[in-house]
């Protein structure tokens, strides 16, 4: 899926849920809606942040995987 299809979808299904089922399904549509939002944000913020680290890479060395792991599994115990 290209991501203007993707971005498509995503429009299409917030545009569904707010005219078709907001009336009938309040609650789900609510929670649905708010959940679609907040992940489709994290991405565009996962892909800014990546961004910023790609312009660095020119003027640095490439990290340990060792490091790399160590940090990841740091991160995933204090973010979960």
């Amino acid at each position: 899926m290209s991501f203007d299809m993707l971005d498509q979808n995503f429009n299409d299904t917030i545009e569904n849920i707010n005219s078709k089922y907001i009336n009938t399904h309040p609650n789900l549509s609510k929670l649905w809606r708010e959940y679609l939002i907040n992940k489709k944000n994290r991405l565009l913020n996962d892909i800014n942040e990546c961004n910023k680290i790609l312009r660095l890479l020119d003027s640095h060395d490439d990290i340990d995987e060792n490091i790399l792991l160590t940090l990841y599994s740091f991160t995933r115990s204090i973010t979960y």
